[in-house]
């Protein structure tokens, strides 16, 4: 019986290490996402694995987050509502096998929710603030810490964004954003919404303050993420000229 049991346990263990290998093939095309077709080449990739291993949490919410970006970046509205929708299913799935207690997959749910209300019409984002705000302080819940504070970041622009009668408040929007510098105080995403909020505000110069502070704390080398450094670009051109990038 010991035998096997050894034997079943050593055989998964296998067949887990086969999948994060294979899983982190694909990984690095996403990471050069500034090529959209390495987008397509991991979704097509970790598409593929998940047809052999349905129920990974590790792919499920890869493909939702990766379809989101294609979504994001895509200018034709009935695509990006198709890639945001796809987003959609793959993040509710992994929310399903994982009893809605990892943060990854109710994130990128919300994420894509988000634009997908955005993409289907003005009227239809401006209803749902409600339920988005309320989707991503239970992210928050779960690990506030994820992608360098992003529930209080993205909270942030929920709350500074919406009409007050909707559930928009500019004082939340504060707080969110100053919680999360304190929870990731070199996140140049962080910075680059307070910088943003600010900016809409006429206030210059306290934008101009916290794009010199970010510049001082931020070693640009140990910037993870691809969008991190395209938000810390974007401060570096803002403290120079006073003017954020479109």
């Amino acid at each position: 019986m010991k035998l096997i049991i050894f034997i079943t346990a050593f055989y998964h263990s296998a067949l887990f290490a086969t999948l994060t290998t294979d899983i982190a093939k694909f990984d690095k095309l996403y990471a050069q996402r500034d090529n959209l077709e390495n987008v397509q080449k991991a979704i097509y990739g970790h598409e593929e694995l998940l047809k052999k291993y349905p129920n990974s949490f590790e792919l499920l919410w890869r493909l939702s987050m990766e379809n989101y970006f294609l979504g994001h970046k895509n200018i034709d509205t009935d695509t990006k509502i198709k890639f945001h929708q796809k987003g959609i299913n793959f993040a509710k799935q992994c929310a399903k096998i994982t009893h809605h207690r990892q943060v990854e997959c109710l994130f990128w749910q919300a994420t894509n929710l988000a634009l997908f209300y955005e993409a289907s019409g003005v009227m239809i984002i401006a209803f749902k603030i409600k339920e988005l705000i309320k989707l991503f302080q239970q992210t928050k819940k779960i690990n506030p810490l994820y992608l360098g504070a992003g529930p209080s970041r993205i909270l942030s622009s929920l709350y500074y964004k919406a009409p007050y009668i909707l559930g928009g408040d500019r004082d939340k929007a504060l707080e969110e954003i100053h919680m999360a510098l304190k929870l990731s105080p070199t996140e140049p995403l962080n910075y680059r919404v307070l910088i943003g909020q600010l900016v809409d505000q006429k206030k210059i110069a306290e934008a101009k303050n916290f794009a010199q502070q970010a510049i001082r704390l931020i070693d640009p080398k140990k910037i993870k993420f691809w969008e991190s450094r395209g938000a810390f670009k974007d401060i570096i051109h803002f403290s120079k000229t006073g003017k954020l990038l479109p």
